[in-house]
């Protein structure tokens, strides 16, 4: 499936924390439900937590991945859920709202796009174990905070002629009757906006001794999971099937130099520093640049993938600046337990 399943994809790296995050909690709205953070007064709750880990703690074994170290995968989905809520209050405040119907058209194109009847999609969504009102939700807050973000950084994000011009002259396989195709796992260990060149020596020191450990032997998804903070740690730093002008710019020469099973890196840019795993790769594949108009379409979609990897990296700092500003608490130094 297309979008709905990249929607839960992402839905699994909990870059959605649907009802949970949408609804808030009042601070005194559970006595009896232990409160483990709040932001701007509003609460997370152990439940809630507990409810998603849960989920993706499912997830994980159906797909056969492994889990993170003890303690560190509810540690990464509160941060999540943290994220999520400091933007959402920003959203509010700023009356940024999706309507029932934006939401019901929504639903409707995703049904579309997919082929399915609204039935048909129900009984998917039910598969993956959430109700259709949780699905719901998670789009409205999806909606949501694309709407915040598009606002609060559209101007920021320009891609230049020539930046595209530059990419399809470094990557002209992509021109030829047969596609190459990758698959890559990700680490990203970011540096924070104004860096120092201490905190980027200590960054630096740290990828390097990452790279270290796979090289060593150490499997590269679980060193995803426990290290990286990019936005497919926990599906191991998977970043799917990609061809070559779709692949991360800093990415694009070091991936094609490698063999299956070699790492590329450290490699820094304005987020941090990168790791990049060559899982697999499949050649053979038709290219989806030929005959009329093929030059102008590889072209749009180059500038489509240089323009969302550049808002990437500008939302990465713009959610930094905003988890800075907000007022959040966590209650729990320690681990975190089941209540």
């Amino acid at each position: 499936m297309g979008y709905f399943m990249q929607f839960l994809g992402r839905l699994f790296v909990v870059l959605a924390m649907g009802a949970y995050a949408y609804a808030g909690v009042s601070m005194a709205a559970q006595p009896i439900n232990r409160v483990i953070a709040s932001v701007n007064n509003e609460a997370i709750t152990q439940s809630q937590l507990n409810r998603k880990t849960s989920w993706i703690v499912q997830k994980m074994a159906q797909n056969g991945m492994p889990r993170p170290a003890a303690g560190e995968l509810q540690k990464q989905v509160l941060e999540k859920l943290i994220v999520e809520r400091v933007q959402l209050d920003l959203a509010k405040r700023l009356k940024i709202d999706v309507t029932d119907q934006m939401l019901q058209d929504t639903i409707q194109n995703v049904a579309k796009q997919e082929g399915l009847t609204l039935g048909k999609l129900k009984a998917a969504v039910a598969e993956e174990g959430l109700s259709f009102k949780e699905f719901e939700d998670n789009i409205r807050v999806e909606l949501i905070l694309s709407r915040l973000q598009q606002q609060a950084l559209a101007d920021q994000v320009t891609v230049s002629n020539q930046e595209v011009e530059h990419f399809l002259k470094s990557h002209p396989e992509s021109t030829s009757g047969q596609e190459v195709e990758y698959r890559i796992r990700h680490i990203l260990l970011p540096l924070s906006e104004d860096a120092s060149d201490s905190e980027s020596k200590q960054v630096l020191a740290e990828a390097t001794q990452l790279l270290k450990r796979v090289r060593e032997g150490a499997k590269f998804s679980q060193l995803a999971l426990d290290y990286s903070k990019g936005p497919q740690a926990l599906q191991g730093g998977d970043l799917g099937w990609r061809a070559a002008n779709a692949l991360p710019t800093l990415f694009a020469k070091p991936v094609a130099a490698l063999s299956v099973g070699e790492t590329a890196g450290p490699i820094k840019n304005d987020s941090g520093y990168h790791l990049g795993y060559l899982a697999a790769k499949r050649v053979g594949v038709k290219s989806a640049y030929e005959g009329q108009g093929a030059k102008e379409e590889r072209r749009q979609q180059t500038l489509s993938t240089l323009n969302e990897q550049k808002f990437e990296i500008v939302l990465r700092r713009w959610r930094q600046r905003r988890h800075e500003e907000a007022k959040f608490k966590r209650y729990l130094s320690g681990p975190i337990c089941s209540d």
